[in-house]
């Protein structure tokens, strides 16, 4: 017994030196992609993508940088934005969306879309000892311990809106998950996103870094067919708690572009098409612009 003990006790030291010794050599991706000294940095989810691929064409060569990633939230975007000043030089601009799809329970509270791990890793990228033992700790998905919920509890949470009620996750989804997103309630002013939102936006003033806010272009056509033109209604209610519960700070720009493109524009309920990304990237490009040129005079 005691010669499995230290033979366990081994390879976990083992694997755990060679964490450490792998994190010097290669980093998260976001490590690799924000490295620091543009002027423009872009975080977001998976939405802007294409968006990006468009943005950075229209950019100087080298003033902007972006990280995406699936599903990320609020509370990412504010430990990524804590890693950005860790940077030697320092951004003028953070460019973050506001997809209302990710206010829906059905979302900010899946089990999957959490990503404890990544945001540790995020928080401790700058030193490799802790950043090689949050990795090889996730090896028994110590962080989804993490989670708000837990599968099950998550199945139980009710779908509905102001006029439907679909049951709950683990029954809608058996039959139309992919109209799941469109029965939304209207958005809570006390929203976890909007505290991490009201967040970022006061630690990158005190750096007297400018943000730009953009609710991303949504599926409204779509949405409204589902629901009988209870989204369109939704989307509009929750624009103007979440315009009204952000911080009046100068630093802050938003744009709204919710309503820019149809159900043809969309590949489902908040990723454009290439043509809608280009279209976007022009409208966030005409302000970065303009937010820039503020800051020059």
């Amino acid at each position: 017994m005691k010669k499995l003990l230290g033979k366990t006790l081994l390879l976990v030291m083992i694997s755990w030196t060679f964490q450490v010794g792998i994190t010097y050599k290669y980093h998260l991706r976001e490590d690799a992609v924000l490295t620091g000294g543009s002027e423009v940095v872009y975080v977001g989810d998976s939405t802007g993508e294409a968006v990006f691929r468009s943005l950075s064409k229209m950019r100087p060569a080298g003033s902007i940088e972006a990280f995406y990633h699936t599903a990320l939230t609020s509370e990412a975007y504010f430990h990524f934005v804590r890693k950005i000043l860790r940077s030697k030089k320092l951004p003028k601009l953070v460019v973050l969306p506001i997809n209302l799809i990710t206010f829906a329970p059905s979302q900010y509270l899946h089990p999957g879309n959490q990503y404890h791990e990544l945001m540790l890793k995020v928080r401790f990228s700058h030193n490799p000892i802790l950043f090689a033992t949050i990795r090889f700790l996730d090896l028994f998905k110590i962080a989804s311990w993490l989670d708000p919920l837990s599968r099950e509890k998550y199945d139980q949470i009710a779908i509905k809106n102001e006029h439907n009620n679909l049951g709950i996750i683990k029954d809608v989804f058996k039959r139309a998950s992919w109209a799941i997103n469109f029965f939304m309630p209207v958005v809570h002013p006390e929203h976890v996103h909007l505290t991490y939102f009201n967040k970022t936006t006061q630690l990158l003033g005190k750096k007297d870094i400018k943000v730009l806010l953009y609710f991303n272009p949504m599926n409204y056509e779509k949405g409204d067919a589902i629901t009988g033109g209870s989204f369109s209604r939704t989307l509009n209610k929750s624009i103007a708690i979440i315009e009204k519960s952000l911080v009046r700070a100068p630093n802050l720009e938003l744009l709204n572009m919710v309503f820019s493109h149809g159900d043809s524009s969309f590949l489902d309920q908040v990723h454009q098409k290439d043509t809608a990304a280009r279209w976007s990237a022009r409208e966030l490009n005409d302000r970065i612009n303009i937010i820039l040129k503020k800051g020059r005079m």
